[in-house]
């Protein structure tokens, strides 16, 4: 604060951020203090405000008024960024408990061992000698005759209740002579059929026979004389079923 001397009319400081002005050198007559008070509350996250406070004219060096501006302005900041300070963080009670991980392996699921595309398709025994093998550029077929591969294949079906469905997948016939053409097939462990075409891990390293058969329909008409038909390539498949999961409360 820096004021004049009542003496010497000279400013003295008392401390940055006031002083005494307009005081006569004889100091007669009371003086009055400037106060040029600053609130810094932008670091409280506050919008920055100038506060001015000037006491009443008393006497000399008589704060009253000033000091309880500033005590009023001070403590209204305060109180503010205490409010704003505490909104979103009060605390509850809390609990928690460890819970143990689990480690996983998955099983698998393969054709091994196949002979399926290097079998011949072969004609039935009715009309012919049992096994000829059939040749497309020199045995056209007649109504009646079936064309069968027979092929075999190892299973891997590792897994807990794992279930899969055998099948043959993306045969297409097509041609002329595809109206009268049928496709089968059928799947044996042993001499037992496999049911649906289902396959278990109790399955696992079983070997499964298939047979795989096109059938020219006897009957055909005389339209179907000198048609073609073609059985594309196709392939056998395991695809995994498994029913909706139901998770336990």
């Amino acid at each position: 604060m820096t004021h004049r001397d009542h003496g010497s009319g000279a400013r003295q400081d008392h401390g940055p951020g006031y002083f005494w002005d307009q005081c006569p050198d004889n100091a007669s007559r009371p003086c009055r203090a400037v106060v040029p008070f600053v609130l810094d509350v932008e670091a409280w996250g506050l919008r920055s405000t100038h506060i001015e406070a000037t006491p009443r004219v008393t006497g000399h060096g008589d704060w009253s008024i000033m000091k309880k501006s500033t005590k009023g302005a001070f403590a209204a900041g305060t109180a503010a960024v205490l409010l704003m300070g505490g909104a979103g963080t009060m605390a509850f009670w809390t609990a928690d408990a460890d819970v143990d991980g689990v480690a996983v392996t998955a099983g698998e699921l393969k054709i091994i061992s196949d002979t399926c595309a290097d079998a011949d398709w072969v004609f039935d025994g009715e009309e012919d000698e049992a096994g000829k093998v059939y040749d497309a550029a020199t045995d056209p077929i007649v109504p009646g005759d079936v064309l069968t591969k027979t092929c075999s294949f190892e299973i891997q079906a590792t897994g807990e209740h794992l279930r899969a469905e055998l099948e043959v997948t993306n045969p297409e016939l097509s041609g002329d002579l595809e109206p009268a053409l049928t496709l089968e097939d059928s799947f044996t462990i042993g001499a037992t059929e496999v049911a649906n075409g289902e396959i278990t891990e109790e399955n696992d390293g079983n070997v499964v026979n298939a047979n795989i058969s096109v059938t020219f329909e006897g009957g055909s008409g005389n339209d179907t004389q000198t048609d073609a038909g073609v059985l594309s390539a196709f392939e056998l498949s395991l695809t995994q079923v498994h029913d909706e999961p139901v998770v336990s409360p």
